[in-house]
């Protein structure tokens, strides 16, 4: 049986023209947020309008380019820009504010991959190249966590992060990897073991990488 889909272009002379478009979301309300190289796009089902993120914050260089973004359980978007500013936008307000972290100089340029915030507020940044981190937004403490060659069954299995699913009900975060592998990250042992995709293809393990992690 074949099945008539139809296809629509919505973007004409919209923001969203000759953008690079790196995450989309959908809130609570419905919305849609697109984040791209020109900045946060937002979409309510009739029209296409960009966010202005630094119109409540003064005296810092702007710089639209999303890298990455997530929603936390407030409803707020969590973005990381290409210079490695990380900042939270509160959609109710349509107000930003900024997050400093110690290790913004790992999150400059095209390293950082991936964000999410995990529901006891830990915000989980993976990048490139430099592994994954692991910070609290209200007290400022932060992990690095890294690929340890003599630790193996106990870090992460790849410095390079490129997905994240956090489940809730078990009280484990998914780490999607470069190397065709997933770390799974347990709270209750701080402690991370890894499954691999493919044990019998090498070849699959060491070229694929794991770019979505979802639950049906």
């Amino acid at each position: 049986m074949t099945e008539n889909i139809t296809i629509e272009k919505m973007t004409d002379r919209t923001y969203l023209d000759y953008a690079t478009t790196c995450n989309i979301i959908q809130d609570s309300h419905g919305l849609i947020w697109f984040g791209t190289n020109k900045g946060l796009v937002k979409y309510n089902g009739i029209t296409f309008d960009k966010t202005d993120l630094y119109r409540n914050i003064k005296d810092l260089p702007i710089d639209v380019e999303i890298k990455s973004m997530c929603q936390n359980k407030y409803g707020n978007i969590i973005i990381c820009t290409t210079n490695g500013t990380l900042m939270e936008y509160d959609i109710e307000t349509d107000n930003s504010k900024i997050i400093n972290v110690p290790f913004q100089r790992f999150l400059s340029g095209n390293d950082t991959l991936r964000i999410i915030e995990d529901d006891y507020e830990y915000l989980w940044i993976g990048t490139v190249n430099f592994g994954l981190f692991k910070f609290n937004k209200i007290s400022g403490e932060y992990y690095h966590f890294k690929k340890d060659p003599t630790n193996p069954g106990k870090s992460l299995i790849s410095n390079s992060i490129w997905s994240f699913y956090f489940d809730n009900k078990i009280k484990k975060l998914y780490i999607g990897t470069f190397e065709g592998s997933i770390n799974i990250y347990d709270y209750e042992t701080n402690s991370f073991s890894y499954t691999i995709l493919d044990r019998i293809n090498p070849t699959f393990q060491s070229h694929a990488s794991v770019n979505f992690i979802f639950r049906d």
